[in-house]
């Protein structure tokens, strides 16, 4: 199982939306609806800051479950089974432990 966890879509309000934060991965900005996920920040560059936050699409992509590999995580609260594995099964965040 995974030690990341998947966080409900972002707020309108959400410091990272509001602040026009982007993804240290894509390069991106956050917008509201969007899915995110910590990874560590833990390196000899960054020692102030334990995690960061990325789009959870970003992050996830690739990491190895019980399930299969995960391929995408799809934003916004309109499927119950956002995670999208390569093998196009479809789980909820808790199913994979990602919760």
């Amino acid at each position: 199982m995974s030690k990341n966890k998947v966080f409900d879509p972002l707020k309108a309000d959400h410091p990272l939306v509001v602040d026009k934060i982007v993804c240290p991965l894509c390069k991106k900005y956050f917008y509201e609806h969007e899915r995110v996920t910590l990874l560590s920040a833990d390196s000899d560059y960054i020692s102030t800051v334990q995690a960061v936050a990325v789009h959870a699409r970003c992050g996830l992509r690739g990491v190895k479950t019980a399930h299969g590999e995960i391929r995408d995580i799809k934003d916004g609260d309109g499927s119950p089974f956002p995670v999208i594995m390569t093998d196009g099964k479809q789980y909820k965040p808790k199913e994979l432990g990602l919760d």
